[in-house]
């Protein structure tokens, strides 16, 4: 517990939650601008510039779902995104 306090004290932006929100909107309107390419965590990470473990925290934390289900659930929203998706399936 001491370890994790001094680590916090060495990182305030670690729980600056006004600052995981912004990243969280700016990662969504990425995500949004890009539904109809294909988005994995690797392009969720090197566009966010957060690990794994952030992406998924913040998106049970602000949608209640994985980041993935949440994408998924976009493009369904969208026809144009969900039927070039199914075209190029099928």
């Amino acid at each position: 517990m001491f370890h994790l306090k001094r680590v916090e004290a060495l990182n305030p932006q670690r729980n600056n939650p006004e600052m995981h929100k912004q990243k969280f909107d700016a990662l969504c309107a990425w995500i949004e601008a890009h539904l109809s390419e294909s988005i994995g965590w690797q392009e969720l990470m090197k566009h966010s510039g957060l690990e794994y473990q952030t992406i998924q925290a913040l998106f049970f934390r602000f949608t209640n779902t994985t980041a993935m289900t949440w994408i998924r659930r976009r493009r369904e929203a969208l026809p144009s995104v969900a039927t070039e998706s199914c075209s190029t399936h099928g």
